[in-house]
């Protein structure tokens, strides 16, 4: 996730943001995306929604 943050500072194409994946590579992903897919798995199921994940250090 830190190498994604890492990488959003080369450009976000907003035309794109909904994609599968941008052709940059950087994409948006939400929980409003259907169907779910591994990615969203991971990211909010598997990280950002456990107990201690440490997403309030990496938002603020």
């Amino acid at each position: 996730m830190l190498k994604a943050l890492k990488n959003a500072a080369y450009g976000f194409d907003d035309k794109q943001a909904r994609s599968r994946g941008g052709a940059d590579g950087i994409f948006l992903l939400d929980r409003h995306f259907t169907p779910k897919n591994e990615m969203m798995k991971k990211l909010f199921d598997g990280f950002l929604d456990q107990p201690n994940s440490g997403i309030m250090d990496i938002a603020a």
